[in-house]
C-alpha cells in the first residue's frame, strides 16, 4: 500500500531541501534520518511489554501512571473525591521514579462543573503530593470527544494541569486522517490551557477494535507518528497493554533512528508552561 504524504510532511521535507541548498544554519538541524530536530522533545516509556530490550531503558524517560481503578477500587463510588490524605497515599505510592505523573481516568467527561471540579482537585492534590512531577489527564476523553458547549469546563480543568496526554493511538492506515487527529488535539490543548507542554500518546500496535487490532505498526507508519507528533507536540509517552515484545515490524528501529540523532544534538528538557 503506498501512503500519500500529507502536505505539511511534504513542506517539512521542502525546507530541508532548502537549507542543505543555502548551507545556512539551519541545516545543523537536519539530522542522519532525514529531519528536522526540535530544540526539545521527550520520548516516554509507558510500555508494559515484557523482555523489552536494554535499549530502552536507555533511550526513553521513566513516566509515572495512576489509573482510576487504584483511585476508585472497584471502580465504587465513581467520581466522588476521596478524603486527601487516602489520595495523596496513592499518588505517592503510584510515583515510582522521575517524570510526569499521568492521571488515567476516563469515565468522567467534562460534562459539567461538578465533573471539572471533581478532575481539577484531584490534580491539585496530586501535584501536592508529587512536587516536581508534572501532573495531567490522559487521553481524547478530555479532548477530541468534548463538544463546544463544554469548553468552559476544560479552560476550568487546563488552569490546573500542568501537561496534556491525548491519545493517538492507530486505527487504521489513513496517515491524513491520523494527523488532522494529533492536530485537532494539539489546536485543542492550546486552546484550553496556558502554554503547558503536549505528550501524545502513542501505542506501536493497532488499537483494540480496529480492522488491524493488535498487529504491529510498521517501520515507515510508525516514524510517520513520531515525526508528526515532534511538529505538534513536546514528545510522546509509548504506552502498549502487557505481553511479550515483538519488533517484528521494525518499529522499535524507527524510534531507535528517531531519538539517536535528536539525543546526540539537544538536550530532553520540555518547555515549561507559559513558555
Amino acid at each position: 500500500m503506498v501512503r500519500m504524504r500529507p502536505m505539511f510532511v511534504s513542506r517539512a521535507l521542502e525546507f530541508e531541501v532548502s537549507c542543505r541548498q543555502r548551507g545556512d544554519h539551519a541545516a545543523s538541524e537536519v539530522s542522519s534520518v532525514g529531519w528536522i530536530m526540535p530544540k526539545s522533545f521527550v520520548v516516554y516509556d509507558n510500555m508494559q511489554y515484557s523482555g523489552k530490550p536494554s535499549t530502552v531503558k536507555g533511550l526513553l524517560k521513566h513516566i509515572n501512571l495512576l489509573g482510576e481503578a487504584s483511585i476508585w477500587p472497584g471502580l465504587k463510588n465513581y467520581g466522588t473525591l476521596p478524603a486527601q490524605s487516602t489520595f495523596a497515599s496513592i499518588v505517592r505510592k503510584a510515583v515510582t521514579g522521575s517524570g510526569p505523573l499521568v492521571l488515567d481516568v476516563e469515565k468522567l467527561l467534562l460534562t459539567s462543573t461538578a465533573n471539572a471540579q471533581t478532575l481539577s482537585t484531584l490534580a491539585d492534590w496530586a501535584h501536592t503530593a508529587a512536587p516536581g512531577h508534572p501532573v495531567g489527564y490522559f487521553g481524547f476523553t478530555q479532548m477530541l470527544n468534548t463538544p463546544m458547549s463544554d469548553y468552559s469546563y476544560a479552560i476550568q480543568l487546563g488552569a490546573n494541569v500542568e501537561a496534556w496526554f491525548p491519545s493517538a493511538y492507530t486505527r487504521d492506515d489513513d496517515e491524513t486522517s491520523w494527523a488532522a487527529r494529533v492536530q485537532a488535539a494539539a489546536t485543542q490543548a492550546q486552546a484550553w490551557g496556558t502554554g503547558q507542554p503536549i505528550y501524545f500518546y502513542l501505542w506501536p500496535q493497532y488499537a483494540t477494535g480496529t480492522a488491524k487490532q493488535y498487529q504491529y505498526v510498521d517501520y515507515d507508519y510508525w516514524m510517520f507518528q513520531l515525526k508528526t507528533a515532534y511538529q505538534y507536540g513536546d514528545g510522546v509517552v509509548i504506552w502498549s497493554k502487557a505481553t511479550a515484545w515483538n519488533n517484528s515490524t521494525n518499529w522499535w528501529n524507527a524510534t531507535e533512528d528517531f531519538i539517536m540523532p535528536m539525543a546526540q544534538s539537544h538536550p530532553t528538557t520540555p518547555r515549561r508552561a507559559g513558555h
